[in-house]
């Protein structure tokens, strides 16, 4: 399949939809590792190796600073271009319409943070925003893209995965590398699932086992903290986390290599 060039708009809205991403994913990461903390036999080993501080540091660093850094790099200009595009009538109704709102969202962040809201319910709005206005350019590039990420996010998780295997096995949790891979884990994770979507929905006769099989994964991986409640002991528990999420892992990385083989 001929891919087309990516129109203004269209990076525009991609960068707006990382970024806003990003600001809602470091409260999803933060909730992710406060059920962890709260799943039975404490402590979890998602808590072990991600604790709330430094998985909020790393997320900041790792994701949040170079999205918003690229943003300014590459959505402001493009997004300068696409103002431009629609003043002088060039755009399509449905680029308009997610220009108007894309605008909106600035008075209506300012709103929220004037109720003493934390942005959250406008980021959210504004990356589904952004989803809504990349659907079409994700049914064709959506696929390889969410093939990478999910192997992406497989190859993170059976790293933290060792060094979880490791701390089991009497060794030290690591303070700085498991947490990175942690957070990449997630991310890449989240990024699989939604850039698989589009695809599984716009070719639901070639696209639904692959699919299936990255979202069952990432889910046991992402539910691995509360699972331990069918074991009996913290030792029980801490094997069954680590064997759910090692095997999940595993089931992502070969998933989104297969697909991209087959690809």
């Amino acid at each position: 399949m001929t891919h087309q060039r990516l129109r203004d708009s269209e990076i525009f809205f991609a960068a707006l939809l990382a970024l806003a991403v990003a600001l809602t994913g470091s409260r999803a990461l933060g909730m992710f590792v406060a059920e962890g903390a709260s799943a039975p036999f404490q402590p979890s080993l998602v808590v072990r190796f991600g604790p709330a501080t430094a998985i909020a540091n790393f997320s900041t660093f790792f994701v949040l600073l170079p999205v918003a850094l690229a943003f300014i790099a590459i959505g402001i200009p493009f997004a300068l271009r696409t103002v431009a595009a629609a003043w002088r009538r060039e755009l399509q109704t449905r680029e308009r319409n997610g220009v108007v709102l894309a605008i909106v969202t600035v008075p209506a962040l300012l709103a929220e943070a004037r109720m003493g809201g934390s942005g959250l319910i406008t980021f959210t709005a504004t990356a589904a925003l952004a989803y809504w206005q990349l659907w079409p350019a994700l049914v064709v590039r959506g696929g390889r893209l969410g093939d990478w990420s999910s192997a992406v996010a497989g190859a993170a998780a059976l790293v933290l995965a060792y060094y979880e295997w490791r701390f089991l096995g009497g060794g030290e949790p690591s303070r700085f590398i498991a947490p990175t891979f942690l957070v990449i884990a997630f991310y890449a994770g989240a990024a699989g699932l939604a850039l698989r979507l589009p695809v599984a929905l716009a070719l639901p006769r070639a696209a639904p086992v692959i699919s299936g099989v990255i979202v069952a994964a990432t889910l046991a991986w992402l539910a691995a903290p509360q699972l331990r409640g069918h074991a009996t002991s913290v030792t029980e528990a801490d094997s069954l986390e680590f064997m759910i999420a090692a095997i999940s892992a595993s089931v992502l990385l070969a998933t989104g290599l297969l697909a991209r083989r087959r690809g």
